[in-house]
């Protein structure tokens, strides 16, 4: 057992969970990930205690995560392996502070299960990031996952690895950019705010949804396969 009354709770190595659940709560508090790894389980999270990703990395491998979810604070970066799932839970990207940051994906994977990520504004405008590390493969955004906020960016490192989007990515403030490359469309993308900017996409332009105040750029090589109304 595992029992906490004070200090500080830092990850460094590889904790595999065998499809066992942490949970911290107000009892076990939080820990930090100093480029440690949580594989194969499910992290509950609390307001009593979360799992804070800093600079110095750290890796989920196929894992859940439920509660309240966690934040990558600015400058802080997590990477995320062979699959995650959120449990109704959020991923929170940056907070109102300067700094980058940055949510990897290795390999092919999908985040999905049901849940959001939020790109928080930034009042220096620091960019978001999800960032695939691998030079091939997909990463695929599930149907009942939201990804919307102010600024960010997904990036691919090469002309091989795609990202997908089955669920809802949606920019929502004026001034801000969130940008989107080699992208494939089976979603919708909304543009409530600021200006959606995408790069080298791919396939069917899918769903896509333009209000008074937002911006929809596109570049790339794509198909429509169905009516287009503009209102």
């Amino acid at each position: 057992s595992f029992t906490r009354s004070g200090g500080t709770v830092n990850l460094f190595g590889t904790l595999s969970l065998g499809g066992a659940t942490l949970t911290l709560d107000a009892a076990a508090g939080s820990w930090v990930l100093l480029g440690g790894t949580l594989v194969g389980g499910t992290l509950n999270t609390s307001a009593g205690g979360t799992l804070i990703p800093t600079n110095a990395g750290g890796l989920l491998d196929a894992m859940t995560i439920g509660g309240l979810g966690l934040t990558i604070p600015s400058g802080a970066d997590i990477t995320t392996r062979n699959g995650l799932t959120l449990a109704g839970a959020t991923i929170t990207m940056g907070m109102a502070a300067a700094g980058y940051s940055y949510l990897y994906c290795s390999g092919t994977q999908t985040i999905g299960g049901t849940g959001e990520i939020v790109l928080v504004d930034s009042p220096g405008g620091y960019v978001r990031f999800i960032y695939a590390t691998s030079p091939a493969g997909t990463t695929t955004i599930g149907p009942n996952v939201t990804v919307h906020g102010t600024d960010g960016s997904f990036i691919s490192p090469g002309a091989t690895y795609t990202f997908v989007n089955q669920g809802t990515i949606r920019s929502e403030m004026a001034g801000g950019t969130i940008t989107l490359d080699r992208l494939s469309n089976q979603g919708l993308l909304n543009a409530q705010g600021g200006t959606f900017d995408i790069n080298n996409l791919t396939g069917i332009l899918g769903n896509v949804m333009v209000s008074a105040s937002g911006t929809l750029d596109i570049n790339g090589t794509y198909t429509v396969n169905q009516p287009l109304t503009v209102r």
